[in-house]
């Protein structure tokens, strides 16, 4: 069965980037193990591996663009040739060939059972920004699966978090870089309107810096549009930074694709209150701000509201 994500109206024919992962059932980890964020393959991976190469030069219409081999997936990047009529049928008869050929191979070593999970997934990368994520997902994929089943020395967890920075009577729960609230950082908690626009972010972006090369942790909920500006800022030129969510912080913490390497780097400290909301109100959002504002002033640090045309309030 292929369960497809296909973008209805789309032409394929004009070519497409396609981002195909499969999975073996029942999630039997044959293929890799991870070892210091990288995979490492075992011997049947590099069959595997061996038998892509062969499907690539069989199906020259599809280009094999990234991949990476899990110990139980396979992420594949796969570019479809523009001019084919018959794109996403080529595209089937490529992850078909691919994996009837693993599958063979996993029967001539005398394996029982299926291998596969049925079908395939597929998504469209529809323009350049959805088309990095995904390069950065299977990039950096072995480096989250070590974050996710070792998380005990790579991302620490504290529940309760338990600071006087943070207001009383509430739960608590960090993850991460925890030391960033132990008294010894000046933090600056950052909240950045809406109604900023794009125009006003190179000078807001410059003064954050300012504050970076001053000693400044930054604290923000990173929701509005200039706030997420400033988490790729902050991500991109090694800084050091909290992250407070608005909705509950699951049990089993399964770290975002952009927070992966900045954990692994140990310069992220997530934070979050134990709440039944499972999406963000505005009273929450401001309720979340007014905590941050607090616990900057208790460290020492400022309170940052960025207003319409970049302009500056301090507390």
């Amino acid at each position: 069965m292929h369960r497809c994500h296909h973008y209805y109206g789309y032409d394929y024919s004009r070519g497409a980037v396609m981002f195909v992962p499969t999975s073996t059932e029942p999630r039997q980890r044959v293929f890799s193990r991870i070892e210091g964020g990288k995979a490492v393959l075992s011997d049947f991976g590099r069959m595997a591996l061996n038998e892509l190469f062969v499907t690539t030069g069989r199906v020259p219409e599809i280009k094999l663009s990234r991949y990476v081999f899990m110990p139980d997936h396979v992420h594949m990047m796969l570019w479809i040739t523009p001019g084919l009529p018959d794109g996403l049928a080529r595209l089937g008869r490529f992850v078909g060939g691919f994996k009837r050929a693993v599958r063979q191979r996993w029967k001539e070593l005398g394996h029982p059972g299926s291998l596969w999970q049925e079908g395939y997934h597929d998504l469209i990368c529809l323009d350049r920004d959805f088309m990095e994520g995904v390069a950065r997902y299977i990039d950096y994929n072995p480096l989250k699966w070590e974050l996710m089943h070792t998380r005990e020395g790579l991302i620490p967890i504290r529940e309760p978090l338990d600071t006087p920075l943070l207001p009383d009577g509430t739960y608590w729960k960090g993850i991460g870089r925890s030391d960033f609230l132990d008294g010894s950082r000046r933090i600056c908690a950052v909240r950045i309107s809406r109604s900023v626009g794009e125009a006003a972010f190179p000078a807001m972006l410059k003064r954050f810096r300012d504050a970076l090369s001053n000693g400044f942790c930054i604290a923000s909920t990173f929701l509005s549009p200039g706030e997420r500006a400033l988490y790729r800022m902050l991500a991109a030129e090694n800084a050091e930074f909290i992250h407070a969510k608005g909705t509950a912080i699951p049990v089993v913490y399964r770290p975002t694709i952009h927070e992966t390497p900045l954990f692994a780097a140990k310069r992220l400290l997530v934070i979050g209150r134990q709440t039944d909301e499972r999406e963000i109100r505005r009273k929450d959002c401001l309720a979340l701000n007014d905590a941050l504002a607090k616990m900057a002033q208790g460290a020492g640090g400022a309170a940052v509201y960025v207003k319409e045309g970049g302009r500056f309030d301090f507390a």
